[in-house]
């Protein structure tokens, strides 16, 4: 049986929780010496959700209980996404010493930035996501505190940002800033509008994700997805920050890529097509007239 008592106590290294045992680390029928050795077992993460989802409670409790079981170190976590950024437990992350597994919600990539921005070192580290047990047996969830409210907020996949700014000159919100090093950072997260992942979309790296948007994987941070700039998401961007093309303002002589579409690679713009040109529509109207006083094409 999982137990927990709440997080009153949090300790700040690995060596610590050992010591310790509190709530937050879910030990099951394991004993550990008085002395911790100094290379520790690899540590067994399990997220639970938020809000609450008793197929996937089901299916975290049963993967925490097998881990303890089975003799390795196991920790259940609140929801990470949710926490506030001053949360205890970021501080108890940033401190752990060692390998983790962490089994949580979100999909593997956006789970490792999200602590990678709070400067938890994941070197090392394997992610995988708890997908919901067909069944939700009746069962106590694991009594660990769970965040005061849901959030909504983009994570940064910093391995493709290249710090282009077109998130931080697209975004209505005031989510993104420069830091003292002049890199884009998600400064203000609780300023994102809830639902909102336009500028996932207009990111030309694919590197920003929104863990939570469940209407395009690619979004999401899912394996081998990334998000592509389509027409609508550039055209969206150039309207929004009201920036010239660099590209399709040069002349067509020097335009060397157009979209199958016919539309500018870069800002989506629909190109002219040569045969809507001025001049050439301007020769078709003298060819006409030509043909009407010689009786051409008779």
């Amino acid at each position: 049986m999982l137990s927990g008592s709440g997080m009153r106590s949090m300790p700040t290294t690995r060596r610590e929780c050992h010591l310790a045992q509190t709530a937050l680390y879910i030990y099951n029928n394991i004993t550990y010496p008085k002395a911790v050795p100094k290379h520790m077992s690899p540590l067994t993460i399990v997220i639970i959700k938020h809000p609450r989802d008793p197929q996937y409670d089901a299916a975290a409790q049963a993967l925490a209980a097998a881990e303890a079981a089975a003799g390795r170190e196991t920790m259940v976590l609140p929801d990470l996404y949710h926490l506030d950024d001053d949360h205890p437990v970021w501080e108890a992350l940033r401190n752990l010493d060692g390998p983790a597994t962490v089994y949580g919600p979100l999909y593997p990539r956006a789970t490792e930035w999200l602590l990678r921005r709070h400067a938890v070192r994941t070197e090392g580290w394997e992610f995988h996501t708890i997908e919901p047990a067909a069944e939700a047996p009746e069962s106590r969830r694991p009594e660990v505190e769970q965040p005061a409210r849901e959030r909504w907020y983009p994570v940064v996949d910093r391995a493709e940002c290249t710090n282009c700014h077109h998130c931080l000159q697209f975004c209505l919100f005031g989510v993104y800033e420069q830091d003292a090093g002049g890199q884009v950072c998600v400064t203000n997260p609780d300023s994102c509008k809830a639902g909102c992942p336009a500028c996932s979309r207009v990111c030309p790296q694919g590197a920003i994700m929104f863990p939570l948007y469940a209407q395009d994987p690619a979004i999401a941070g899912a394996p081998g997805r990334k998000v592509e700039r389509d027409a609508e998401a550039r055209r969206m961007f150039y309207t929004r920050t009201g920036k010239v093309c660099t590209v399709c303002q040069k002349p067509s002589a020097e335009l060397s890529q157009v979209m199958p579409d016919g539309t500018c690679p870069e800002c989506g713009r629909q190109l002219p097509r040569p045969s809507d040109s001025p001049m050439l529509k301007e020769i078709d109207d003298l060819i006409d007239r030509l043909d009407q006083i010689t009786g051409g094409g008779n």
